[in-house]
């Protein structure tokens, strides 16, 4: 079983936030198995490297939407983002650096993270965006 089972009730009824929600957790899911293995910390870090990527982009589109549709909660919603994105950098930093406690908490830590982001913030835009005809 996936560490972050993908269930239809985490959509959020705009597809390509959906969609990249989806490949979000099968990222996080990636990383979990990989510390659930023991694999060593450059793969790892290398595994964490490429969720950045991917949420990054992430952002981009919801910060690009936010705009679009004049959501008034975008500068507490991209202040969230660049919280997070500092999280992974130094979670992937401290793999790539082989941290003797880097895994400690990183599995709990990145379902939190998807977790209550999708639920919180990304509940309240994909609201806002249905509201303006985004499906």
């Amino acid at each position: 079983m996936a560490f972050i089972d993908w269930k239809p009730e985490y959509a959020l009824g705009v597809a390509l936030l959906d969609e990249q929600h989806a490949r979000l957790a099968d990222r996080v899911n990636g990383v979990a198995d990989a510390i659930e293995r023991g694999e060593n910390a450059a793969k790892i870090a290398a595994l964490l490297a490429e969720l950045l990527d991917d949420t990054e982009q992430h952002f981009q589109l919801e910060e690009q939407l936010m705009y679009q549709h004049f959501y008034v909660s975008r500068l507490p919603h991209k202040e969230t983002h660049l919280s997070l994105l500092l999280q992974l950098k130094k979670l992937k930093d401290d793999f790539a650096a082989a941290k003797p406690y880097a895994a400690s908490g990183t599995r709990e830590l990145l379902r939190r993270w998807l977790l209550d982001h999708l639920f919180h913030a990304d509940r309240a835009l994909a609201a806002h965006l249905r509201g303006r005809g985004v499906r």
